[in-house]
């Protein structure tokens, strides 16, 4: 993913701001993770979501939620790339789902 693809806003990314890439993963895993616990997969009921869904994407990622943050708000003020980011994010969720169920096809 080449800084500024597919959209017109030139920008650099400063150091304490996660790579186009770390940002788009994580935000994929926070896709995931939301849907899954929207889903409810475990059939539990919404107090326990916290103890049986125990996931975070961000940490699990090694990053801080301050440094997430902060990227958020960088992307965000370019909105060509962050829309464009969020496609990217939004595309690999739905590619990593396709896969999911062509798995599960195969075990049947």
């Amino acid at each position: 993913m080449a800084s500024c693809k597919n959209t017109e806003e030139a920008y650099e990314v400063p150091p304490n701001i996660l790579s186009e890439e770390d940002f788009v993963a994580t935000l994929t895993d926070i896709y995931i993770a939301e849907s899954l616990s929207n889903l409810n997969v475990k059939n539990i009921s919404p107090p326990s979501f916290d103890s049986v869904y125990a996931f975070n994407p961000i940490i699990d990622r090694g990053f801080t939620k301050e440094k997430f943050d902060s990227s958020l708000v960088f992307y965000s003020r370019y909105p060509g790339k962050f829309k464009y980011l969020l496609g990217v994010a939004a595309e690999r969720m739905d590619q990593q789902q396709a896969a999911h169920q062509m798995e599960l096809q195969n075990k049947k």
